[in-house]
């Protein structure tokens, strides 16, 4: 069953049922951005993310005098209530690499989940680190399922470039390294 318990799951570590729009919000515009093409996410789109109706949320809060740290868990809202449970981190954000490591802790002795998985290379480097000594491993290219790869469509509007010329403040639109491409930006 996923989590239904909230509350202090460590000295700074909270789990929660509902997400805390304005505090996560603050925090991306904290930290700031990586120079890679992603998606807003301010007080708005964390109000109206969370509301998906196929999806089941829990949120893990890392504070201080103020939030410094996020991690969504999710799952599949059929198999939270009965069956087999793969949880998803489906987006991470920390203001430094102790609070990264604090939140996987905890997510990790909080549910003994059997699978948890994220796209590592939608996630922030301190992040990637966390996983590898959490014991993370890559998913064998014959287990991958294709339809669930990221993906994003770009799209000519008629200008007549050639793709390869495709820019985006200076960065090449085809160029995959340039998004930050994560889980909670997918239906």
């Amino acid at each position: 069953n996923f989590p239904p318990r909230k509350g202090r799951r460590s000295r700074r570590v909270f789990l929660e049922k509902s997400p805390q729009p304005e505090a996560m919000a603050d925090l991306v515009q904290r930290i700031g951005n990586d120079g890679r093409v992603r998606h807003v996410r301010d007080r708005q789109y964390f109000e109206w993310r969370f509301q998906d109706p196929l999806r089941v949320y829990r949120f893990l809060y890392w504070e201080q005098s103020k939030l410094e740290g996020y991690m969504v868990l999710d799952a599949s809202a059929l198999s939270a209530h009965g069956g087999s449970l793969k949880i998803r981190i489906s987006d991470w954000e920390a203001s430094s690499a102790e609070v990264f490591g604090d939140l996987m802790e905890a997510a990790i002795r909080l549910g003994e989940f059997e699978d948890m998985y994220t796209w590592e290379k939608a996630l922030p480097p301190p992040a990637r680190e966390v996983l590898d000594l959490a014991g993370f491993r890559p998913q064998l290219e014959a287990e991958a399922r294709p339809q669930y790869r990221p993906t994003v469509l770009v799209r000519s509007t008629g200008d007549g470039k050639n793709p390869a010329e495709w820019l985006l403040a200076g960065d090449r639109l085809l160029d995959a390294s340039c998004w930050d491409v994560r889980p909670i930006y997918s239906l």
